[in-house]
């Protein structure tokens, strides 16, 4: 399947005075041409290096160890500065957790909408304007020819991330990555927003890559998920085969912790014993291991290979055999 974002054997370690931690390791992934892809883990499995990757905003300290990303064909790791400002807000367009990172508070909506448009030097002023109403009113902000004048102070926490996925969406990118753009808001406003996405994915049809921990939103969003833990793509596959067929030990403890999968009355909610491990000092085998129930003793020895499962479906587990 033609894919718009490819990650081949990434492997990225970052430079720190405490020593080198290794944040992403032999990371492997794709994101189809009109499919949303989900990313889930715990915080410090390497979402956002991932993405920071597949944008090409690594930190200074970031040490590129091996492998590829690749958009359109493209590796994003070899591209000049010039050519990524050429490919970020038209090619590939992120929405934040916070809008406020994107909305510069002095300038209004209109001035922001307009400046993601200056390469269109044949687009008129007007024109450009008339764009960014369009957009606006598809996203859902009300009277959208007056209050595209106001300040991102002038709108609530759900408008402004309307807004953000509204300026996202503008230059219709190949490309949307979304990093938790839900987390900040209530579940009504969670619920609006994940709605708000599915109907622009059906209209613009662009891929997209939803990170997020709220395992309900993966379901109901994605059409795949990639489960990471401490640097590790540890399983992935179609959302429906991950959701009821789970291999790997961590993503059926995600799940087990999952708190619309709780059927009785609890005052304490299931949690995975133990935390994700230094990435400075990996523990020696499967990276799951000090806190996998089911851990044996190949799991000690040498970390597992990726092994399919199904068409599509793979995972890294001593349990269903070294692939």
């Amino acid at each position: 399947m033609d894919s718009v974002l490819s990650l081949r054997n990434l492997t990225v370690d970052f430079d720190t005075p405490r020593g080198m931690v290794h944040a992403l390791r032999d990371v492997s992934m794709d994101v189809p041409r009109g499919k949303v892809v989900g990313i889930v883990g715990e915080s410090g499995c390497g979402k956002s290096t991932l993405i920071g990757a597949a944008m090409g905003l690594l930190a200074n300290n970031a040490v590129v160890r091996g492998g590829r990303a690749l958009f359109e064909g493209t590796d994003v790791l070899t591209m000049s500065a010039t050519d990524l400002r050429a490919i970020r807000g038209r090619r590939i367009a992120m929405v934040f957790q916070d809008p406020m990172t994107s909305l510069n508070p002095v300038l209004s909506i209109a001035q922001l909408m307009t400046d993601i448009q200056y390469r269109d030097r044949a687009t008129s002023a007007e024109q450009k304007r008339a764009r960014a109403i369009d957009m606006l009113r598809q996203v859902g902000i009300p009277d959208p020819e007056q209050r595209i004048d106001h300040y991102p102070f002038q709108f609530s926490g759900g408008m402004r991330q309307r807004i953000a996925i509204a300026m996202a969406l503008l230059m219709n990118p190949s490309l949307l990555i979304a990093d938790e753009p839900t987390t900040a808001l209530d579940v009504t406003l969670e619920a609006q927003i994940i709605a708000l996405l599915r109907e622009l994915h059906g209209k613009f049809h662009t891929s997209i890559l939803f990170v997020s921990h709220n395992l309900g939103l993966i379901a109901e969003l994605c059409d795949e998920v990639v489960v990471m833990y401490a640097g590790e793509v540890v399983e992935q596959g179609p959302v429906r085969a991950l959701f009821h067929d789970a291999r790997h030990p961590y993503t059926r403890a995600l799940l087990e912790c999952d708190p619309a999968r709780i059927a009785q009355s609890t005052r304490q909610l299931p949690t995975i014993p133990g935390e994700v491990p230094n990435l400075i000092h990996l523990p020696a085998g499967c990276v799951f291991r000090p806190r996998c129930s089911k851990a044996f003793d190949p799991c000690g020895r040498n970390a597992p290979n990726p092994r399919p499962v199904a068409e599509g479906h793979a995972t890294r587990c001593y349990l269903l055999g070294d692939g």
